[in-house]
């Protein structure tokens, strides 16, 4: 019986398919390089002094794709699965509504809210927003908002986990 692995599903950056730097990653067509990992600041820069002084929000673009050879990743959900581990910044999420195979908005700069996003930043599936089916090849596009509260303390290497989850009709 075949399955989706979590190894077929990967995370892509946005601004265009040679693009390389998370921060280029502001909407556009998907990159062809996946997300490194967990760490906060493989998307987003290091939050600067004058940064966490007034506080601020960030805004980056990624896709997810199902890499599956032939199978449909179904009724997908993306969700935070772990918030950031400052207790000065968090992360909220929101799915493009582009829909599938898309190129998504692409904002002015990462200080500018995409329109039309609704973000969430629970913590949980059950607090994560519905991608909906992602057929073998599928992809599409989820907002990523960090948030920076006003006099925010140094914190070195920021984490946070996103996750999907979705099933598979069993095959014979």
């Amino acid at each position: 019986m075949s399955v989706i692995e979590t190894t077929n599903l990967k995370y892509y950056l946005s601004g265009g398919a040679g693009n390389t730097d998370p921060n280029a990653s502001i909407g556009g067509v998907i990159s062809s390089t996946e997300v490194a990992d967990n760490n906060l600041h493989n998307l987003f820069a290091k939050v600067k002094w004058q940064e966490s002084e007034v506080g601020s929000e960030k805004y980056r673009a990624i896709f997810i794709k199902n890499e599956h050879a032939s199978l449909t990743w179904e009724d997908v959900v993306a969700f935070i699965k772990s918030q950031s581990t400052s207790d000065d910044t968090s992360i909220e999420i929101g799915v493009c509504d582009e829909g599938k195979n898309q190129a998504i908005e692409v904002i002015d700069d990462e200080d500018t809210a995409p329109d039309s996003v609704v973000f969430k930043s629970g913590v949980g599936i059950v607090n994560g927003v519905s991608v909906g089916d992602l057929e073998k090849n599928d992809y599409i596009g989820i907002w990523v908002k960090r948030v920076v509260n006003q006099g925010a303390s140094a914190k070195g290497d920021d984490t946070a986990e996103l996750e999907c989850k979705g099933g598979t009709t069993a095959t014979v």
